[in-house]
């Protein structure tokens, strides 16, 4: 079986050396192709990508998360595509085993790996509290994640640092759902210009569940995710959960196409819960603590993006598309 290594990256030149200086080191054990996926990026990208003899850069010039891998994927010469995220070194091992389970499993047409926090600075509590509730960083390891109890499983869903697919089951369901636009940045000005439309990982675990294929999570796969310190900001975190109430309101529509009395039923039953929530807030008399903050945070964002989309028929096929094609 022949390996497509596929790294999307954007204005991240930095953590994009560390992820390549860590495949160098796996070259011995096995042998791969490296895909740059440079997403329009405006820094040293490029001049990072080709220090690297064994990487082959690719040059997309539409700002899209889904658009960038889907390029990659577009010119991989592999049979197996593993998509990295350009903040993850992947661990000795892992592409040998990658191999060994899909040779093993012939059902299996997508594999999960462990994905390890690696912080670059010890995060205070409250970021710690808001990632066990709510996976803001992706991290995919027993600990972080309830339905995770082999070493060896059949499991629902991957996150996107580590996950590796059969190359023609990928374009059998079209690849990554739309995903998003634009990235947070990692220097000084701690921004986030990103816009929330799809479920990207989740949409093509989604995809490949629906065509008859299952999913593998197996703990000797693994990388470790780069948590950089502008994830440690109240900023990050409400971006992260009012997208994710966006792209809530998108896909019900989008992937999952839901009948009108359904997307009533679930927008009444949002609507109590919000009501419900800031009712006990203020019957409490007392400050909302972050976890709260963010929970409201993410039913409001659900409602107002429902109540556009249904205003607006026309406006959710044409973010899927904007998703999807930058």
């Amino acid at each position: 079986m022949k390996i497509s290594l596929i790294i999307p990256t954007r204005n991240r030149a930095e953590t994009l050396k560390s992820s390549l200086e860590s495949l160098r080191k796996l070259q011995t054990e096995s042998m791969f192709e490296v895909i740059v996926v440079d997403n329009n990026s405006s820094d040293q990208t490029k001049k990072v990508a080709k220090q690297f003899p064994f990487v082959r850069y690719v040059f997309e010039q539409n700002t899209a998360f889904t658009r960038a891998r889907n390029a990659g994927a577009d010119t991989a010469r592999g049979d197996i595509l593993v998509f990295m995220d350009d903040d993850a070194i992947l661990h000795p091992g892992s592409i040998k085993r990658i191999i060994k389970i899909f040779k093993k499993y012939r059902t299996c047409a997508l594999i999960a790996g462990r994905v390890e926090p690696g912080y670059m600075k010890r995060p205070p509590q409250w970021i710690l509290d808001c990632q066990a509730r709510y996976n803001g960083l992706s991290i995919f390891t027993p600990e972080n994640i309830s339905f995770l109890k082999e070493p060896l499983q059949v499991v629902p869903a991957a996150v996107g640092p580590l996950m590796a697919v059969r190359a023609h089951i990928y374009r059998s369901v079209g690849g990554f759902s739309p995903d998003t636009v634009g990235v947070e940045t990692d220097n000084s000005d701690l921004s986030f210009r990103k816009l929330y439309i799809g479920p990207g990982d989740y949409g093509l675990c989604y995809l490949i569940r629906r065509a008859g294929w299952q999913i593998y999570y197996d703990d000797k796969i693994s990388c470790t995710h780069l948590i950089s310190t502008n994830r440690y900001t109240t900023s990050f975190w409400r971006s992260r959960l009012i997208g994710e109430g966006q792209v809530e309101a998108i896909i019900q529509r989008q992937l999952y196409h839901f009948p009108k009395i359904l997307l009533a039923v679930y927008r009444d039953i949002t609507i109590l819960l919000y009501a419900h929530d800031k009712k006990q807030l203020i019957k409490s008399r007392r400050s909302m603590t972050m976890l709260e903050e963010l929970k409201l945070h993410h039913l409001r964002s659900y409602l107002e993006m429902s109540w556009i989309l249904d205003l607006y028929p026309k406006l959710g096929p044409y973010l899927w598309e904007l998703g999807r094609s930058g």
